[in-house]
């Protein structure tokens, strides 16, 4: 799993655990981490997971995709690095290998909530001590796009 800290345009930060082996990057929201700012392209980057690799690919965008402030097309990712799409930023916090680290939060009281979107998908969120943990997935429970902790 991958995990990134995706910091958006109107300063809002969240992480995102990555639990697909290929997800797209991009301005509409049908993307697995959508970044609406006009810079970024409807379909912008690919993140990829190859063995225990993680690269991104560049769509051969306009504006370019970014890592560590040099334009790249495509690209391994390792912990720290900084990959720039439009004015966000995503921070790899803890590639596969690395995720391990991650301390584990079974403990915790939580209080749930879950939101129904019209367009098929449903966003839920627990927290408790501290701990913000949220689900997006489809209506049907059969598809989960994302975890995110905070």
């Amino acid at each position: 799993m991958l995990t990134l800290l995706v910091a958006l345009p109107d300063g809002t930060q969240r992480m995102v655990d990555v639990l697909r082996s290929r997800i797209t990057i991009g301005r509409l929201p049908y993307n697995a981490i959508c970044i609406p700012d006009s810079s970024v392209s409807r379909e912008h980057a690919l993140l990829v997971q190859e063995n225990a690799i993680w690269a991104i690919s560049d769509f051969r965008t306009a504006n370019g995709t970014w890592l560590n402030e040099r334009k790249i097309s495509r690209a391994e990712l390792t912990r720290g690095d900084v990959v720039r799409i439009g004015a966000a930023r995503l921070t790899v916090v803890a590639p596969p290998s690395l995720s391990a680290e991650r301390s584990a939060t079974a403990s915790l009281k939580p209080r749930s909530s879950s939101t129904r979107a019209a367009n098929g998908w449903s966003w839920s969120a627990a927290s408790g001590a501290g701990s913000i943990s949220c689900v997006l997935s489809s209506l049907d429970d059969r598809r989960v796009l994302g975890r995110f902790n905070r």
